[in-house]
């Protein structure tokens, strides 16, 4: 379970970006990373909303294991703050209407001009960086049990 500390500061990282920088690749594991909004449910599922022809929506129709890392390009050099997760996306039909009227608000009517679809991502792991390890292992990464 997510303990308290480390709660805020995921929630706090997730609540304060807008896009995540997704990975899929495709059958043959050729990678493609994508930039896109996406929101976050309270079970730490994450949403997005894409072009049905776009690479990554293809890719995850013959992969659907994926990566993706959120981050604030503007943070102070040696300070940074990140999030990496890894888990699975899947297609959605049936939208919670507060997560569709939310993605709504956000992407660019040029998205929602064309054929798109909404896709669901379920965490496996997801990792914060920890600073109380960076000086005694090197590992500055520390793997948070969301569920």
């Amino acid at each position: 379970m997510l303990d308290a500390e480390y709660k805020k500061i995921l929630d706090e990282v997730l609540d304060e970006n807008r896009y995540f920088c997704l990975a899929t690749s495709d059958t043959k594991w050729n990678p493609w990373s994508s930039p896109l909004l996406y929101i976050k449910d309270e079970d730490y599922n994450f949403y997005f909303l894409s072009h049905t022809l776009s690479r990554h929506c293809k890719n995850i129709k013959e992969n659907n294991i994926i990566a993706f890392s959120i981050f604030d390009s503007k943070q102070n050099l040696g300070i940074a703050f990140w999030i990496q997760a890894y888990g699975r996306a899947e297609p959605l039909e049936d939208v919670p209407l507060d997560i569709k009227e939310a993605l709504f608000k956000q992407v660019s009517t040029v998205v929602t001009s064309r054929e798109y679809i909404f896709h669901k991502i379920k965490i496996d792991e997801i990792f914060l960086p920890d600073e109380h390890r960076f000086e005694k292992e090197g590992n500055i990464r520390k793997s948070i049990k969301i569920r």
